[in-house]
């Protein structure tokens, strides 16, 4: 489905100051001399293939009893079709005539509107309001934003005896502020959906515009995603894949200063940070996913990949293929024993039909007893969440399953520092 745009308007105050007329220019047109910023906007927009269908003219009560036949003349004289109507607002730019001016513009937005903002006039600091009640009104109204523009008189010229007077597009101040929600989104709950909309969005303003690489910051959101996903499902052996390409993309968004702003590259760097833990280490990279998602809530997948993740590295201490379901299942079993029972009981709890590789197991955690207790209550927990609560016995709140898993990953951390530069120790000796 397209987009759907009810009537293209733009919203501009129009002040009670002295007017010169100037010719304003913008993206390399310039408009008929006029002392209007108005007229000015709606013949740019026009000549640049964006017209509007109406003009909204903000204005209290005074301005309007003073400018309106002078405007009209103007208006009239201009040539120009486009229809235009007062919206009368609040002339005090104090905290409640804020409110109101909100509410006043917000009501007169109707669904699916596309506005453009002129806040060249406004009063005081009335153009502040002007960037929260555009994303209000995109969140319940569906609005979309055309452009935010500004004549800046302060930055004129003179050619040929005329005055020239840029019109700065301010219309990236709304999607900075996007992409920092984006970022925050991605930072505090993983999801990264919110900025590979925008990316799509930005991508395609910017092939518009002729930029190049203009689809990289969607290539980065994309991987962003892939790699909350890795996560979210679970994927113990593969999300480091997933983790050095993010680091990749993130490398190379920092050195692009086309695709990415200065202030978009700032954001960034609270990403880099955030994922800095990973350095592909096989022992401790799979430990912070584990962190990862305890702190962006993924209760479920935190136990699994912790769970996991031990059998994995006791396989590794004993240098077995950690992949292999037999090696895992002989571990696993190992692990168990060894953390119910003392030494001396193990024998009587060894069936026939388990493997050298299981005593092998056992006699490994011995290694490790200090954690023996944490390791077992961690398989404990399975049956409660693993069945969705079906389980007889051993019921436990949320609260209680999320605090008890942030505790075995407590716990466990000296286990997996030690086990880290234990392997690491051993690659350095057969390396010699």
């Amino acid at each position: 489905m397209g987009v759907v745009v009810n009537m293209k308007k733009l919203y501009t105050f129009l002040g009670m100051g002295k007017l010169s007329e100037c010719i304003y220019c913008y993206g390399g047109v310039k408009a008929t001399p006029t002392p209007f910023i108005q007229l000015a906007l709606v013949e740019l927009l026009a000549a640049m293939g964006d017209p509007v269908e109406q003009v909204v003219l903000l204005a209290t009560k005074k301005t309007m009893e003073t400018r309106n036949t002078e405007f009209a003349a103007a208006w009239q004289a201009s040539g120009i079709t486009v229809p235009y109507r007062y919206l009368e607002v609040v002339d005090v730019p104090d905290e409640e005539n804020l409110w109101i001016l909100f509410d006043q513009v917000y009501q007169d937005f109707n669904a699916y509107d596309q506005v453009y903002f002129d806040i060249t006039h406004g009063f005081r600091s009335f153009p502040f309001a002007v960037f929260p009640i555009i994303h209000y009104a995109r969140q319940l109204k569906d609005i979309k934003v055309g452009k935010i523009l500004y004549g800046n008189f302060e930055a004129r010229t003179v050619e040929d005896s005329y005055i020239l007077a840029p019109v700065n597009d301010l219309t990236d101040l709304i999607s900075l502020l996007d992409w920092t929600y984006g970022v925050t989104s991605f930072l505090e709950t993983g999801d990264a959906k919110g900025m590979i909309r925008l990316a799509e969005q930005e991508g395609l303003r910017a092939q518009q515009k002729g930029v190049k690489n203009s689809f990289q910051s969607k290539k980065l959101a994309l991987q962003m995603e892939k790699f909350n996903q890795s996560m979210a499902t679970s994927r113990g052996a593969s999300f480091g894949r997933e983790v050095r390409e993010l680091q990749r993309h993130l490398g190379e968004a920092l050195e692009n200063e086309v695709a990415y702003s200065r202030p978009l590259a700032a954001l960034l760097d609270k990403v880099i940070d955030k994922i800095s833990a990973f350095t592909g280490d096989p022992v401790l990279d799979p430990f912070y996913a584990v962190k990862w998602c305890i702190e962006h809530d993924y209760i479920q997948q935190a136990y699994i990949l912790l769970s996991e993740h031990v059998i994995t590295v006791f396989c590794k201490l004993l240098a077995v293929d950690d992949q292999s379901f037999e090696c895992r299942e002989a571990v696993r079993r190992g692990i168990r024993i060894g953390g119910k029972y003392s030494q001396a009981e193990w024998e009587k709890h060894l069936s026939n039909t388990c493997s050298d590789l299981t005593y092998q197991a056992m006699s490994c955690l011995a290694d490790y007893r200090e954690m023996t207790k944490t390791i077992d209550a961690l398989f404990e927990l399975r049956n409660d969440l693993s069945h969705a609560e079906q389980a007889r016995h051993n019921k436990q709140t949320p609260k209680k399953i999320i605090s008890e898993i942030q505790r075995f990953a407590d716990e466990l951390e000296p286990f997996f520092q030690s086990a880290s530069q234990k392997l690491h120790e051993q690659k350095v000796e057969v390396s010699k």
